[in-house]
């Protein structure tokens, strides 16, 4: 028991209280929580359903591309660059 562990708190000081007995997050974490719940209630619904929506449509083409084998993605990415530089043509 009075082994020291690299876990225990040696000294219960003013100094340490703060960093292991804090309940309130810190100043930046707590407006940044704020921005991003302001800017929750600012958007209806209905675009959140649909962002909800876009993201896990590229959520499951990547996990699809991740679980294809290799010679698919080569192919694809192939294409995909052709594509890119016919749209740069134009």
């Amino acid at each position: 028991m009075r082994r020291p562990h690299p876990f225990r708190v040696p000294v219960f000081s003013h100094e340490i209280v703060p960093d292991y007995l804090r309940t309130k997050p810190d100043p930046e974490v707590e407006e940044q929580e704020k921005q991003l719940s302001a800017e929750a209630t600012r958007i209806g619904p209905e675009v959140a359903q649909k962002q909800i929506q876009t993201l896990n449509k590229l959520c499951s083409n990547l996990l699809e591309k991740l679980n294809n084998p290799r010679d698919d993605r080569d192919a694809e990415s192939a294409g995909m660059l052709h594509f890119c530089c016919l749209c740069n043509l134009k």
